[in-house]
């Protein structure tokens, strides 16, 4: 007979029983537990595990406990099988703000995930990261956008200046608005007009020019009336006017020559005369004129875009 020494008499019994158990023939699992039961002996698989008996012998394998349980985490929770158990570790987006605690939305937003010149907005279990008003994803950052790099983003008769995150519309010397909606300015009928004597205020669009009136003459940047001294006569498009040592013919505004031939000038050769994009230059005798492109249309003092409508007319066989 063998005999034990423990110091603790169940430590002394369960040993006992391990060894008549060994000495029976039963040879049990790591995971399984050699129980004595009316003089017979028996092994027992341990909790999280299901055994499968063979001569003197039993198997114990691992319970999956998440696919054999119903719900057997909490909500927000992932169940993750271990050896002979099971855990509920919080799922991605969600944290336990103490051991005893259920599983509570983590709010990504707290530490600044977003690039800069983004804004991030927490949501259950996640976050998204939104690029600030003007500004666009290159798939890692927020890059500023060139708004003004697009057709169309300021009037026609104005200025686009681009900032980060932002830009300006500012109408042209000119025009006044909003740099959106830009209207001309009718300098004729405002104290930026001063045009002297004898002479009359012609607006176009973006500016205006002082016009002498028919029958005066330019002397001096004025216009002041014709003398009838000049011999010979002048041109029909020339006047007679003083000059500071005797009378000399000069051509009318409008007209180039030595007063007594006068030949009309061609303005619309100066170069973009017409400030407008949708207005073509046309030269009249001792003047010129900015008309409306073919498909637009005045409208106070803007050129219109006009829209045709046709209807085709068609014919079903019988």
């Amino acid at each position: 007979m063998q005999y034990i020494v423990c110091a603790d008499c169940d430590l002394c019994f369960a040993i006992a029983e391990l060894e008549e158990c060994k000495a029976a023939g039963y040879n049990c699992h790591p995971q399984a537990t050699c129980l004595k039961v009316q003089n017979n002996f028996t092994c027992e698989c341990k909790t999280g595990y299901q055994g499968f008996i063979l001569i003197n012998k039993t198997i114990c394998q691992d319970i999956n406990e998440c696919e054999v349980l119903t719900n057997p985490c909490k909500v927000h929770e992932e169940c993750q099988n271990t050896e002979g158990a099971f855990e509920c570790p919080c799922k991605v987006g969600y944290h336990r703000p103490a051991l005893t605690m259920d599983c509570v939305d983590l709010d990504e937003c707290r530490d600044n995930p977003c690039p800069i010149n983004a804004t991030c907005l927490n949501t259950l279990g996640s976050h998204s990261c939104t690029c600030k008003r003007g500004f666009a994803t290159n798939g890692t950052q927020c890059v500023d956008i060139d708004e003004c790099r697009e057709v169309g983003t300021c009037h026609s008769q104005a200025k686009c200046t681009n900032f980060i995150g932002d830009f300006a519309c500012t109408c042209h010397q000119g025009f006044e608005g909003d740099g959106f909606s830009c209207e001309d300015v009718d300098e004729c009928f405002t104290s930026e007009s001063q045009c002297p004597a004898f002479s009359e205020c012609v607006n176009s669009p973006g500016a205006h020019v002082c016009s002498c009136l028919n029958g005066t003459v330019v002397y001096n940047s004025t216009c002041v009336p014709p003398s009838s001294q000049c011999d010979p006569p002048c041109h029909a498009q020339g006047l007679c006017h003083r000059s500071p040592v005797r009378y000399q013919c000069v051509c009318d505004l409008g007209y180039i020559g030595d007063g007594l031939t006068c030949l009309d000038i061609d303005e619309c050769q100066s170069g973009n005369i017409c400030p407008d994009n949708e207005t073509d230059c046309l030269n009249i005798p001792g003047s010129y004129a900015c008309v409306c492109k073919l498909g637009y249309t005045r409208i106070g003092s803007q050129c219109v875009g006009k829209y045709h409508f046709y209807h085709h007319k068609y014919t079903k066989k019988i």
